[in-house]
């Protein structure tokens, strides 16, 4: 992006790049949610050891934090575009 800004790449080349950074930063985040929801059971049986709080709820919980890296990974790359561009 920052070539870009600076004149180094067309618009065209960035389009493509940002694209190709989006596809492979989205799968990325994809297969960290869904091994997060896989294994939301195992970690939560067998790793965290809650003493008063239900298998389920702890279960859901790492279910939310493999979905919000997922979400946050997402966005990281977004904010690094932008900050590439110096906007």
């Amino acid at each position: 992006m920052a070539r870009f800004t600076a004149g180094g790449h067309d618009s065209l080349s960035i389009r493509t790049l940002l694209r190709t950074t989006e596809v492979l930063t989205c799968a990325l985040a994809a297969s960290i949610a869904g091994g997060a929801w896989a294994s939301s059971g195992w970690v939560a049986s067998h790793w965290v050891s809650a003493e008063t709080m239900p298998t389920a709820t702890v279960a859901r919980a790492v279910d939310a934090m493999g979905l919000v890296v997922a979400l946050r990974m997402i966005e990281s790359m977004y904010v690094s575009a932008i900050a590439g561009m110096q906007i």
